[in-house]
């Protein structure tokens, strides 16, 4: 069986080390000094190996937008095992990392243990929604009404133009699936004094005025039934706990979720020479995405095609990452390429665990074995899965084409 948790990576370093291995069930808890060692050194040693190249299953991508004055950070809410969560829905654990809900009537599943969670790498950043601009596919935009009822959003596909909080109109030729909402429109009839009434002849005069409900979906696969008439088993449900506006926008905060995301200021003081982007003499700056490690190369492979022989290498940025920012002179939005603090051990490469693993052995040689002559023989073991993963994910990766030399592209 291939490796499934981090567990199954302690075990393996202790293989290495000829040492008993800790009960699976138990895990890091199991009261040993098996246990208590590898379980102290496996987190830590985790982000440090996968920071030291851009892996392969690593990499994950985000859309950055310069800060202005109105700009937010998201604050989800601790993940509560009495709480039913939607797909989509961001909490934070009690270790601080943000996971986003991968299906519906999502309760009692831990996130760091279920895989009803995945780790949300996305923008922490919450930009106020500007009818203006089309938005990129996972994005997050607030809302704030008259009364100052404040609502967050996350787009669901690129250049979505959709009010966020206009719901979408009932298709019956469209496929819904569970949770999602429609608005569905009746006309009535109304007098003068507003009263309903109802056309007996033509020689009533009357007014017809347009009534919308929203509806939730209670099934998957949901197509063709009238969001206003019975269905066995029911489809539809007016009275819901979640989102109230477009299809093109997932709504992971307001009163609509008692325990959604909610949004707080980023208390910048702005580092000389920055500021918000409405400053334009002023650098721009970016918040650095969830689950940040390390930058990774932009366009890896920009250069494989040249043009008649004219210099095809990347173009130098002038991007200055800073504490959790990007300082810049850009002001468009930046899909950022990124490695991340990955922590599911399924989505990890074995030849990658097996660098882990060794390192985590060679680290805990000492305390677990008390031996010089093991460690060396650790070492080389090491030095061996490190060469073998970190050459296997080269070749996965292909090489990065060097920025363009200034002096070079003149000189051509």
């Amino acid at each position: 069986m291939r490796y499934q948790t981090s567990v199954d990576v302690a075990n393996r370093a202790l293989q290495h080390l000829g040492a008993t291995r800790i009960d699976s069930d138990l895990g890091f808890d199991e009261a040993s000094l098996n246990a208590s060692e590898t379980g102290f050194a496996y987190d830590k040693l985790r982000r440090a190996e996968l920071s030291t190249s851009v892996w392969r299953f690593a990499i994950k991508k985000a859309v950055l937008r310069p800060m202005d004055v109105h700009t937010m950070l998201l604050r989800p809410t601790l993940w509560s095992s009495l709480t039913t969560y939607f797909v989509g829905h961001i909490v934070v654990d009690q270790n601080g990392q943000m996971w986003e809900s991968t299906i519906p009537d999502n309760l009692g599943n831990n996130p760091i243990q279920s895989p009803a969670w995945e780790q949300y790498f996305g923008p922490v950043s919450v930009m106020q929604y500007d009818s203006t601009v089309a938005y990129f596919s996972g994005e997050l935009v607030y809302t704030i009404d008259g009364s100052g009822v404040v609502r967050v959003y996350r787009s669901l596909e690129n250049s979505n133009t959709d009010n966020p909080a206009t719901p979408t109109a009932w298709d019956p030729t469209v496929l819904y699936f569970k949770d999602q909402i429609v608005g569905f429109g009746t006309l009535d009839a109304i007098t003068e004094d507003g009263d309903e009434m109802l056309l007996e002849d033509d020689s009533a005069i009357i007014e017809m005025e347009q009534s919308n409900t929203t509806y939730m979906s209670l099934l998957d696969f949901n197509i063709g039934n009238d969001p206003a008439l019975p269905h066995v088993p029911p489809a539809w449900t007016v009275i819901f706990v979640g989102g109230i506006g477009s299809l093109k926008w997932l709504q992971i905060g307001g009163p609509e979720f008692p325990f959604g995301s909610t949004i707080q200021p980023p208390y910048i003081i702005y580092p000389i020479g920055t500021g918000p982007v409405s400053q334009s003499p002023s650098r721009s700056i970016y918040r650095l995405p969830a689950g940040y490690l390390r930058e990774a190369p932009r366009d890896p492979k920009a250069g494989s095609a040249s043009y008649l022989g004219a210099p095809t290498n990347l173009q130098y940025t002038d991007w200055n990452l800073e504490n959790d920012y990007i300082v810049t002179r850009d002001v468009d939005p930046i899909l950022f390429r990124f490695v991340a603090d990955l922590t599911n051990v399924r989505q990890m490469t074995d030849l990658f665990l097996e660098y882990l693993a060794a390192r985590i052995a060679m680290e805990t040689c000492q305390r677990i074995t008390q031996s010089d002559t093991k460690l060396q023989g650790i070492s080389n073991i090491y030095q061996y899965h490190k060469n073998q993963s970190k050459i296997a994910n080269g070749i996965e990766t292909g090489a990065t084409e060097p920025p363009l030399d200034d002096y070079i592209a003149t000189r051509l």
